[in-house]
């Protein structure tokens, strides 16, 4: 008897560590899956995959056409009006990096600019699409800046930017970013239609 209450109590210790465990693929995209978003300034715009090879999805965002790596959904390049590609050497390009799991991250140098990203937790958001169970990332940027003089002389750095974003598996997106220090606005997922 001791033995079965010790074995249930155990059962009930780990069970929420295992769903806290979960692990995310890269989803697996079609084309003409499409997501408009809204941000806090009133302007929308529409992601939609509009082609994809055997290594990667090209998606139309706003004007721009983005290369994603299909493995990770890390931004690789982007494409102009000739159809000729550009690697990306810009900041965000790797708020998706698949595998997503809690504990799980990643830093990489974009310019001059350290970005380090963390997933949280996993908990449920709620946008203008609906609500859904998301995953969260935390990112953070800090820019190098070097002292000539003074006690500080060398280099230091400076958190210059700071965002949350969700991505939620069911819509194979990210549903909502919210910004704490930066330009750029915070915005939401208001409809997607998966083919």
């Amino acid at each position: 008897m001791k033995k079965m209450i010790l074995l249930e109590c155990l059962i009930l210790f780990f069970v929420p560590i295992a769903w806290a465990q979960e692990k995310f693929e890269a989803p697996s995209l079609t084309i003409g899956d499409k997501w408009i978003y809204k941000n806090e300034g009133g302007d929308t715009w529409k992601q939609e995959v509009i082609a994809e090879d055997d290594s990667y999805y090209l998606i139309k965002h706003g004007k721009e056409t983005r290369g994603y790596d299909k493995k990770t959904m890390n931004l690789v390049f982007t494409v102009d009006q000739n159809g000729r590609r550009t690697k990306f050497t810009g900041t965000r390009g790797q708020v998706l990096n698949f595998p997503l799991f809690i504990g799980k991250k990643w830093a990489l140098m974009a310019g001059n600019s350290l970005e380090e990203y963390f997933v949280s937790s996993d908990e449920e958001v709620e946008t203008a699409a609906g609500k859904f169970k998301a995953t969260k990332i935390e990112y953070s940027q800090k820019q190098t800046q070097t002292h000539t003089t003074g006690r500080h002389k060398g280099q230091a750095w400076s958190e210059t930017a700071h965002a949350t974003y969700w991505y939620a598996p069911e819509a194979k997106a990210i549903v909502k970013r919210i910004e704490k220090i930066s330009s750029t606005t915070n915005m939401e997922l208001i409809s997607y239609k998966l083919k």
